[in-house]
């Protein structure tokens, strides 16, 4: 396994408004996740994670709070007032696709694209999560690599609220060891995937297959999945987070979790999913055999077509692949592709942003400001400039972590203008 520690300076304003990514999972036990917490009996590291400021001694979020499974925020003694749902013992059963609809009640809740076809859940998305709530004094998830080719997807989670870890994906990946007895909370997410891998025609290789989670002294506890603002984000590489880690190798490069998307969606307190594919663009393919971008928004990969998910927000980033195509080729894409969106989510505030290096900004503007003559009043263009400066790029075209911070810092008070 590679094992990676990473030191981040995120921004103020990022710590008074989130607790971190995948915070939503809650803080069901005071101290579970502190000096008593969670040693990585799966030899990972502490990503450096974002949120880390925000969480007191013990594990548990600062003034910003996390959300718990019911959507209100988790204090240090939200465990002890909630009366003790009853375990499931069936807990990790995928078979049957769970539903998105806010309400539902499941010992596991999943977030973003997946595919539960097969028996277990598969996504090709980093930034795709699973929580869940158990009661017991570890966890562990169980993990499909029959498909897998190194280097294998990498992963990143969080007990409590706590630090964030991250590793490769290995058949039992143990999460948690030696918890206090009680409640406690988990995220595990999708960080990221080898994009030059298939990835889209099954059976994909660069992808994250969850069979389940298993509790050690105890089960896991069926929660209600919260009532949120939904945020797709979509886009390429850039969405994807790739290399936001500017000296690591694939797939340690990308980290969905590090990435805009992410970070934006929990600070509006919002579920999200998080499409991107590197190299893809309008005119052309992704890496890993994705199509084109009008001919990948309807599937999760070739043959699964996505679920009845509806977004709120769709927040569009796409056109920096197509850099170098002329307007005439690219300007009837792009009109045709916004048609998609709008067909697949008829309702949805789109906020389509300049693309971060100012590729393709006037003709994404005027196909933007086109729809909006036309009648789409719920379709925005966002001007990006001076967002990002040079130093904010790991390479010139991906933004570093620092730079998907200002991003996000940018783009949430746009977002919440239309709340």
């Amino acid at each position: 396994m590679r094992r990676r520690t990473s030191s981040l300076g995120p921004l103020l304003w990022l710590f008074a408004t989130a607790a971190g990514c995948g915070a939503h999972a809650g803080s069901a036990s005071d101290g579970a996740a502190g000096a008593g917490g969670t040693p990585d009996a799966g030899g990972a590291t502490d990503a450096g994670a974002p949120d880390t400021a925000s969480a007191g001694a013990g594990g548990t979020t600062g003034a910003a709070g996390s959300l718990d499974a019911s959507g209100g925020t988790a204090g240090s003694d939200a465990a002890a007032e909630a009366p003790a749902p009853k375990p499931d013992a069936g807990a990790t059963d995928v078979s049957t696709p769970p539903s998105p609809d806010a309400g539902e009640v499941a010992p596991v809740q999943f977030y973003g694209r997946w595919d539960f076809t097969g028996g277990q859940a598969i996504t090709v998305y980093s930034g795709s999560h699973v929580t869940a709530r158990f009661q017991g004094t570890g966890i562990s998830a169980r993990l499909d690599l029959s498909h897998s080719q190194a280097p294998v997807t990498t992963v990143t989670w969080q007990i409590d609220g706590g630090a964030w870890l991250e590793g490769d994906v290995k058949a039992t990946m143990v999460l948690a060891t030696g918890l206090t007895a009680g409640m406690h909370d988990v995220v595990f997410m999708a960080r990221g995937m080898e994009e030059l891998f298939n990835r889209w025609n099954p059976p994909v290789v660069a992808s994250l297959n969850f069979s389940g989670f298993d509790v050690v002294g105890g089960a896991l506890l069926p929660t209600a999945r919260p009532v949120r603002l939904k945020i797709e984000f979509i886009g390429d590489s850039l969405t994807e987070g790739v290399r936001v880690i500017a000296d690591g190798t694939d797939p340690q490069h990308t980290n969905g979790r590090l990435a805009y998307p992410c970070l934006t969606a929990n600070a509006m307190g919002a579920e999200w999913r998080q499409v991107g594919f590197g190299h893809q663009g309008l005119l052309q393919t992704g890496h890993g055999n994705v199509p084109k971008a009008a001919d990948s928004f309807d599937w999760v990969y070739a043959t699964v077509p996505r679920d009845a998910w509806v977004a709120d927000m769709v927040v569009l980033n796409q056109g920096t692949n197509d850099r170098d195509a002329s307007s005439t080729a690219f300007r009837p894409e792009f009109a045709r592709y916004l048609g998609i969106l709008r067909k697949g989510y008829p309702q949805a505030k789109i906020f389509v942003l300049r693309t971060f290096g100012g590729y393709r900004e006037a003709d994404i503007a005027v196909e933007v400001a086109a729809r909006v003559t036309a009648g789409d009043t719920q379709m925005f263009y966002v001007d990006t400039t001076g967002w990002l400066l040079a130093a904010d790029f790991t390479e010139g075209l991906h933004p570093n972590i620092v730079g998907h911070q200002k991003a996000t810092a940018a783009l949430v008070p746009i977002l919440k203008q239309h709340l």
